[in-house]
């Protein structure tokens, strides 16, 4: 036999008093997600100005990807190579865009060289440490590189630990593959993929209609594996193939 006892509820447990702070609470209307947003978008514009002339770069193994304020160009987001040719195009990019400070972020060794290139062209260089920025609210991680460690693994066959510490974590990149896993953008990827290059040798999207065939191969091999066509008369295999 199962005994059953009456269970005093939790709210009656409590103080008057915290009974009251929570009837408080729960009376006092609640901030819309609207108003606290427009409220941090009208402090982020209070915000001074301190550098006017600034341009952010982020750097990477193969390239460097760098933007300009929207009034200094076209085209205020460029990519450049690595080499040193390439560092002298950048600067002079820069130059043209009256450029005198510039904030880079990266997480390797591979702002060093870019760096003494900035600063003998006289630039005042500022080197950001991704760490010091955790608290601000919003994606920390890059997309493109996750997408560049997963690219790595299936080219290299590495394993997660084994990833380059020029890229994110492992735990980052295995959470980013399984989410679009889930959520179906590996199917969306390689459907796109499909598209374009059925596009490119003249064929549509999808396919209209598929045909399978097999033809029968003399063989003598297993039991299990050989039986006997009669409509040819041979004693085989089956051999689809797609035609």
């Amino acid at each position: 036999m199962i005994l059953f006892r009456r269970v005093p509820r939790i709210d009656r447990l409590r103080p008057i008093s915290n009974r009251f702070k929570l009837q408080q609470r729960e009376d006092m209307p609640k901030k819309s997600s609207k108003k606290a947003k427009s409220q941090r978008s009208r402090e982020r514009n209070l915000l001074a100005k301190v550098h006017l002339n600034a341009a952010g770069i982020d750097v990477g193994a193969d390239e460097h990807w760098v933007a300009v304020p929207e009034d200094r160009d076209p085209y205020p987001v460029r990519r450049f190579g690595v080499f040193t040719s390439d560092l002298i195009v950048l600067c002079n990019w820069l130059k043209q865009c009256q450029i005198e400070t510039v904030a880079m972020e990266s997480t390797g060794v591979y702002w060093i060289a870019l760096f003494q290139v900035l600063e003998r062209n006289g630039f005042e260089v500022r080197l950001v440490n991704a760490s010091h920025v955790k608290n601000v609210p919003g994606r920390k991680t890059d997309v493109r590189d996750v997408l560049d460690a997963i690219l790595y693994i299936l080219r290299t066959g590495c394993q997660w630990r084994h990833l380059p510490h020029d890229l994110p974590p492992r735990s980052t990149v295995h959470a980013w593959f399984s989410r679009w896993r889930t959520d179906g953008t590996w199917d969306q990827v390689l459907d796109t993929l499909r598209a374009k290059v059925r596009n490119r040798h003249g064929r549509a999207d999808e396919p209209t209609a598929g045909i399978l065939d097999s033809q029968s191969v003399p063989n003598a091999g297993p039991a299990d594996q050989v039986g006997y066509d009669a409509g040819k008369g041979i004693r085989g295999r089956k051999t689809p193939y797609p035609g």
